[in-house]
């Protein structure tokens, strides 16, 4: 259960499930639900849904608790530091914002089954740098990600890289990355470059589904989908 939101006692009814490979909340007004993973103190998460199903109560209940409840699925989807306060009580924060959340022993849900597929012979496409994919989407259809045993390649806004991998859990170790200019890049172009490089370059951690990859690590998030769908930006 959510029992505060930027140190505000939080409405009754705000429940949040956390499992290795995905995520799901309630917040009495609509639940919201996505692919996500935990990795060295950091929950990392992909594209997420939501219902839109809206609230019953009075207009100021109503509008705290649609505040607090877009303000704790902001904390989900911005990578949250998870930090244990002991007695089943746990900080997840962001630069900005913070939510506590306590284990319910009253409830006990099923985890959903394991989605997660091996990397070797997947290829993904459609990513979403750092949560957005503002210069990606001129040419979302030329980016992709791809692994074959123990290799990867990926072509991102102007550059191959390549390299070498090893998987084991959501731990993820890329090494003798490689760089090849694939045309000329403006400034825009060339900070997501870096960006990319600076994500693909030593430790991170990942989970891929059939529908789905997310990495993530301290410098940023990259996610992609295997079948080209519109996504929206979060």
């Amino acid at each position: 259960m959510v029992t505060r939101v930027n140190g505000t006692k939080a409405l009754s009814s705000f429940g949040l499930n956390i499992w290795q490979g995905s995520f799901g909340g309630d917040d009495g007004c609509n639940s919201y639900f996505g692919t996500g993973f935990g990795y060295r103190g950091t929950y990392y998460t992909g594209v997420a849904g939501s219902t839109l199903v809206g609230c019953i109560g009075s207009d100021r209940e109503t509008k705290q608790r649609l505040e607090q409840g877009n303000l704790v699925a902001g904390v989900m989807l911005s990578k949250p530091t998870v930090e244990n306060l002991g007695e089943g009580r746990y900080r997840l924060s962001t630069g900005s914002s913070e939510i506590i959340i306590k284990s319910d022993r009253s409830v006990s849900p099923q985890a959903p089954a394991d989605r997660s597929i091996p990397l070797p012979g997947t290829s993904w496409e459609a990513f979403l740098l750092n949560g957005n994919r503002a210069a990606v989407a001129k040419t979302l259809e030329n980016q992709y990600l791809r692994f074959a045993d123990t290799t990867f390649s990926a072509r991102f806004t102007c550059r191959y890289f390549s390299g070498k991998y090893t998987a084991d859990g959501v731990r993820l170790q890329l090494s003798e990355v490689k760089i090849e200019q694939r045309g000329d890049c403006d400034r825009a172009q060339d900070a997501e470059d870096a960006a990319m490089l600076q994500l693909l370059s030593g430790e991170l951690g990942f989970v891929a589904t059939e529908n789905e990859i997310v990495l993530g690590s301290p410098s940023g998030t990259l996610s992609g989908d295997d079948e080209r769908e519109e996504y929206t930006v979060r």
